[in-house]
């Protein structure tokens, strides 16, 4: 059921958040895959989207179609109607069993049989259901590439801290990757071609960022501090960025593809989560921080753009959505006692335009390997008009009425 409350508004006569489209389904839901359609107007209205009543028939808007559930026993391939074309069966005793890239175009799938280990299967399916590939690994935990040719396996403490990353793909081990502590996180180019990975060593309280190309060859590492955190690869791979800990400060270092040092921050919060995210073009660096507050960079002029922290504090910041270039910005912030979630809407210039709060109480979370925490499962639309909810029973679409600016 449907539960808005707005807040505060910057733009009172001009935008609102609108609840038009909800679904529910039988199962209890882990995780989903949007894949985001164009419809009509009217094709909209027959699949039970409200608030349309401005638009014409004709027209066409942005819709969230769901191509993959993933519940605690199967995952489930569902054709253009809504009905499932293919299951898998995942009821065995295990963790880590699916993930999907960051794209949300390919799914990894653990398989064991009679739950033994010895008798694993790993697979990789695009979102339609194909499989691409098979290989007979068990998989402790696992990274997709944002290709799905290949996926990083992040191996158990049980085998050390000191057990290596492996890098497999269709014809097995790529390549292992060797580590001195712990890996602390994983971000991919858009293509697959670069990844970014965070290590620390704790024995000789270092952290540094080490870039790999898709075959496991080392490009460079660099230290930047005594501890890293989160990190990001803009989507051409021209950026990489890494929060570093010196002394008591987090400093954000970006470097350009061959390693240069472009850019520091230190005026950061000294506690709390970071994620950092790249805009379609590169060049924009957007921070969230759990400290309540977001900061943008652009990295063409090496300065600070905006800091944005609200009046109204709600309890934290657990990441951000928004349109490829920017334009609109939501801060997510779950609500005291699980009970809802606040949605902080804010402009390219970082101007508070709209607070607003969502009686949904179960989001579907999943874990951000590059951020190093749990994030609720919420979509911006590539236009920045809807935004899609993933509930642990469904489906919420939320239309943005006016325009953010």
């Amino acid at each position: 059921m449907f539960f808005t409350t707005t807040i505060f508004y910057g733009q009172q006569e001009k935008i609102d958040l609108v609840p038009i489209y909800e679904k529910t389904f039988k199962d209890t839901i882990v995780d989903l895959i949007f894949e985001e359609v164009e419809v009509t107007v009217k094709e909209a209205k027959s699949l039970g989207v409200k608030g349309l009543e401005d638009k014409s028939d004709e027209e066409k808007i942005s819709f969230p179609e769901v191509k993959v559930i993933i519940t605690e026993k199967e995952v489930k391939f569902l054709d253009k109607k809504g009905k499932v074309k293919k299951k898998i069966n995942i009821g065995y005793k295990d963790v880590f069993k699916v993930n999907k890239s960051k794209n949300e175009k390919f799914i990894g799938i653990k398989v064991l049989e009679n739950n033994d280990k010895t008798k694993a299967k790993f697979m990789m399916f695009n979102k339609d259901g194909k499989k691409l590939w098979e290989i007979n690994e068990y998989l402790y935990n696992f990274v997709v590439s944002p290709d799905g040719k290949y996926v990083i396996e992040i191996p158990s403490i049980e085998y050390g801290h000191q057990a290596p990353l492996r890098m497999l793909g269709s014809k097995g081990l790529i390549k292992e990757i060797p580590k001195p502590h712990i890996s602390i996180g994983i971000d991919f180019s858009e293509n697959g071609e670069y990844v970014v990975i965070g290590l620390n060593n704790r024995k000789k309280k270092e952290g540094y960022l080490l870039l790999i190309d898709r075959y496991g060859e080392e490009l460079w590492r660099h230290t930047v501090g005594t501890a890293v955190g989160a990190i990001s690869i803009s989507p051409t791979g021209k950026f990489i960025s890494g929060i570093g800990s010196q002394d008591t400060l987090n400093i954000l270092f970006v470097f350009d593809k061959i390693g240069n040092l472009i850019f520091t921050y230190s005026q950061l919060p000294k506690i709390g989560n970071i994620e950092m995210k790249f805009d379609e073009n590169s060049n924009l660096l957007l921070l969230t921080s759990t400290e309540f507050c977001g900061y943008l960079f652009d990295l063409s002029k090496s300065k600070l753009i905006w800091k944005y922290e609200p009046e109204l504090k709600t309890n934290y910041f657990r990441g951000a959505i928004f349109s490829g270039n920017f334009n609109t910005i939501i801060f997510l912030s779950p609500g005291y006692h699980g009970k809802s979630y606040y949605l902080y809407i804010v402009n390219k210039e970082g101007k508070e335009i709209l607070v607003k709060e969502l009686g949904i109480k179960k989001f579907i979370t999943h874990f951000c390997y590059s951020a190093g925490m749990f994030k609720p499962y919420v979509i911006l639309s590539k236009d920045g008009n809807y935004i899609y909810g993933g509930k642990i029973d469904g489906v919420e679409v939320y239309r943005i009425k006016g325009e953010v600016k």
